[in-house]
């Protein structure tokens, strides 16, 4: 389907000259308007039919332009008392826009003032959330994503704790989004921090948790296949636990959980039950010599 580009270009702009004639009208505060529109214009500029980098860029700047003019309107002295939440959603707007085109100049300072708007933006949702709403939760997520891409791996850790602990206390999560934080966070320790498996291994506990659960989900149409499945994740699980503790020399649990891998192989897909029985026994042995 043709679609004419020219047209919505210049649709775009005419819009962009309507608002502009209401820019100082404080309580309309339109440089949002404005702000949306350059940044479906940069969008567009990054299609590639019609691509053109030189003219994204330039939207992009227009973009942080007036949106950086509508948080100052929102939170200015001679402007009606701000809106935390309409703060605390321009922020968020503002963060991502950096976030977003983070190659377009100093990539670290980008990534940097990513930083400080959801941290602003935590400010603003502190004054009407709860600590532990999903909104905090969400937000150190979203810094997690920030202090990965310039490897603050510290930072990184702290704020993926934090939004775990708010998941937790909500009770209403996602287990898979829970599993795939876990495994986030057990990736840095070990792989960013030293081998740190000391601290890893509550979060592999903590993965291995929620897989139990979401393999252990009634679901009405199950059939053979998908219980060897969920059986089969389970061992896996265990496996990946007993792993960490014998990188801890903790074989007394490493081979509980083997043991208790070898188990749900007896509920297998009978094919690879055998070789996997026979798998997690090859590994009850290669401990055996530090029980003697």
């Amino acid at each position: 389907m043709f679609r004419d580009y020219k047209k919505e270009i210049a649709d775009y702009e005419k819009s962009i000259k309507m608002w502009q004639k209401y820019i100082d009208d404080y309580e309309l505060n339109c440089s949002v308007n404005i702000a949306e529109i350059h940044r479906v214009l940069g969008l567009l500029y990054r299609n590639d039919e019609l691509k053109h980098s030189s003219l994204e860029n330039w939207h992009y700047d227009q973009l942080l332009t007036y949106y950086l003019k509508a948080l100052e309107k929102c939170t200015t002295t001679t402007s009606a008392a701000a809106n935390p939440a309409e703060v605390a959603d321009l922020c968020a707007s503002i963060a991502l826009a950096y976030q977003h085109h983070q190659d377009h100049g100093d990539q670290r300072a980008n990534v940097l003032a990513a930083i400080k708007y959801q941290q602003l933006r935590m400010q603003h949702l502190l004054k009407y959330c709860s600590p532990n709403d999903m909104k905090i939760g969400n937000t150190f997520q979203r810094l997690v994503t920030c202090y990965m891409t310039i490897d603050l791996w510290d930072e990184a850790i702290v704020n993926y704790e934090k939004a775990l602990d708010i998941y937790i206390y909500q009770n209403n999560y996602n287990y898979y989004d829970m599993i795939h934080l876990c495994e986030a966070i057990v990736g840095i320790y070990t792989e960013q921090k030293g081998e740190n498996y000391a601290a890893a291994i509550k979060y592999q506990l903590l993965k291995h948790e929620f897989t139990v659960k979401v393999q252990n989900e009634v679901v009405e149409d199950d059939g053979e296949d998908e219980n060897y499945s969920k059986n089969f994740g389970i061992a896996v699980s265990h496996e990946e636990v007993a792993d960490m503790y014998i990188k801890l020399e903790q074989y007394d649990l490493a081979r509980k959980h083997l043991i208790e891998a070898k188990k749900y192989c007896e509920n297998c897909d009978p094919y690879h039950k055998e070789s996997s029985i026979g798998h997690f026994e090859e590994k009850l042995r290669s401990i055996e010599q530090f029980f003697t």
